[in-house]
């Protein structure tokens, strides 16, 4: 499994989704795209010129409430995580919860933050870190059915992400860190979720 920040901030944060941030993106699924999910590829999008924006999406067999029950499901985080050391529920209201991350990588030092992660069951978590050691961190989860794309009994998971991470990672290296780090982290998903199943 990847080792790196973008693949432990996970099941995170929430708020006025990309408030200040550029425009979600708002993924398309092609044939091309569908065609490459079925073969069980994690997809990348981006948008050109794009400097710590990006998303990728994947297909996972198997209902909603599979799916949901991993995502929705932060504190486990760590168990199938790399690096991620802890994951604390601090503060939960509603289909709100504020929660605690602690990450510990190679040859960086420990990175600690907080965030909020808004639920809307079954759908979508909006997140967004509300204090801690990145300048920026927002995004969002969205399930979508895949019987909508003619592949019944299963599910389209897309995950998208705007990283300002400070002086953690420099600018230039972002954008490259998110292509090589996002579609693992999304069979990280789903492997657990097919963990989860048996």
């Amino acid at each position: 499994m990847p080792n790196r920040l973008l693949f432990l901030l996970l099941l995170c944060f929430s708020g006025s989704l990309f408030a200040d941030s550029p425009k979600p993106l708002e993924p398309e699924f092609t044939k091309d795209i569908l065609e490459r999910l079925d073969q069980g590829e994690a997809v990348f999008f981006e948008r050109k010129k794009a400097r710590g924006h990006a998303g990728v999406a994947i297909l996972i067999d198997g209902e909603k409430a599979d799916v949901w029950r991993v995502l929705s499901d932060p504190e486990s985080a760590p168990s199938y995580v790399p690096s991620l050391k802890s994951a604390r529920i601090l503060l939960a209201t509603g289909n709100t919860r504020l929660i605690a991350h602690e990450v510990k990588m190679p040859l960086m030092p420990k990175v600690n933050y907080q965030f909020e992660a808004t639920e809307l069951p079954m759908r979508t978590i909006q997140f967004k870190q509300t204090t801690g050691d990145l300048s920026n961190f927002e995004g969002e989860w969205e399930l979508y059915e895949g019987e909508t794309y003619g592949r019944p009994d299963s599910v389209i998971v897309f995950y998208q992400v705007y990283l300002n991470p400070g002086k953690l990672i420099p600018a230039p290296l972002v954008q490259r860190s998110l292509r090589k780090d996002l579609p693992p982290m999304l069979e990280c998903v789903r492997t657990r979720v097919y963990e989860m199943k048996n």
